[in-house]
């Protein structure tokens, strides 16, 4: 949506629709350097410390790396693109973003427009650090300049494309609703409230029981074990 509507406002960016369809793919590879952060850092609930935010901010050049030792041709546009998305989507246009400090136009458009995506996804989306902020506020953050400076003419076409944006997000609310209240009936099937969960629990455990106890006597081990949260069956035998 945001690269058709920089094509119908200005000529600067001359994008086909395959330039299009290509950079939407590219995209999706834009936090592959994410695999190699540490998982108490990407999912820390707090603010991080400087140090912590430093690792963290590698992830740009770590996805760009990843990307360049794929066994594929590095000329070709789909991987040559998804390379300076991956590297350059927190670049900003004012110079004071990473990894490269690039400004303005040195940042390719293909990272610019993700980059700004990237940003709105972040704001209106719930992170393990905070809760989603409402649509009309996500906006009105990033034409204030709250999370970095970006190039004017995309600023416009968000700002142009606000109430699409606005309808799929209150279309993708929707959804979630659905989502928690399924979530919602099924702990209330599972709570006293609707079964005897303590009854349940413990016919579940003699029925396990029962299992073990038939496979142990008709197996000749000395010993075999279930564990329920790593999906791992032991078996003990005399050697």
């Amino acid at each position: 949506m945001m690269l058709r509507q920089l094509v119908k406002i200005t000529d600067a960016y001359p994008l086909t629709e395959a330039d299009i369809a290509l950079i939407t793919t590219a995209s999706s590879l834009h936090d592959i350097g994410k695999i190699r952060i540490p998982e108490e850092i990407l999912n820390k609930p707090g603010r991080l410390t400087d140090e912590e935010f430093k690792i963290m901010k590698k992830h740009s050049e770590l996805g760009a790396a990843i990307i360049k030792d794929m066994d594929f041709p590095q000329n070709h546009p789909l991987v040559h693109t998804a390379w300076e998305i991956s590297r350059w989507h927190h670049e900003r246009w004012d110079g004071k973003g990473y990894p490269d400090g690039l400004k303005g136009e040195e940042i390719p458009i293909c990272a610019q427009v993700v980059s700004t995506v990237d940003v709105y996804d972040a704001l209106t989306s719930e992170r393990c650090y905070k809760k989603a902020f409402d649509h009309d506020t996500a906006i009105q953050m990033i034409l204030d300049g709250q999370c970095g400076q970006f190039n004017p003419i995309l600023l416009k076409c968000l700002k142009e494309l606000s109430l699409q944006f606005s309808n799929m997000f209150d279309k993708e609310m929707d959804e979630n609703s659905y989502y928690h209240e399924v979530q919602r009936l099924s702990n209330e099937i599972l709570s006293d409230k609707s079964l005897p969960s303590q009854n349940y629990s413990q016919s579940v455990v003699k029925v396990m029981q029962e299992k073990i106890d038939f496979f142990k006597s008709n197996s000749g081990m000395n010993s075999i074990d279930y564990n329920a949260i790593s999906g791992q069956l032991t078996i003990l035998n005399k050697k």
